[in-house]
């Protein structure tokens, strides 16, 4: 599991995958294909609808602008990681086991 937070640190995000993306060149960002949990108890994340490449959904943080997950026509959710804290267990962890 990977534990993100936006830049302003308003939303939170678990990410369950055991993969932990390499450092873009271009800038600190990478989409992976998981499943989450987003925390966001201002209700800071705004959504626009877009095509962009495969992404149509797009999810960021109003107050930074950080993307916190990108969504495409078929359902599949890719969450942003730009720092890699793996943490080993959590209130979550467990729900991996049930298809979650």
């Amino acid at each position: 599991m990977i534990e993100q937070q936006c830049f302003c640190k308003e939303v939170k995000y678990q990410v369950f995958s055991e993969y932990a993306p390499l450092q873009s060149e271009h800038d600190n960002l990478r989409f992976v294909n998981a499943v989450g949990v987003v925390i966001d108890p201002n209700k800071m994340i705004h959504r626009y609808v877009k095509k962009v490449g495969d992404a149509f959904e797009h999810a960021f943080c109003s107050q930074c602008g950080c993307p916190i997950y990108q969504i495409d026509h078929s359902g599949h959710t890719k969450y942003c990681i730009w720092q890699t804290s793996t943490v080993p267990g959590s209130l979550y962890s467990g729900a991996m086991q049930f298809g979650l």
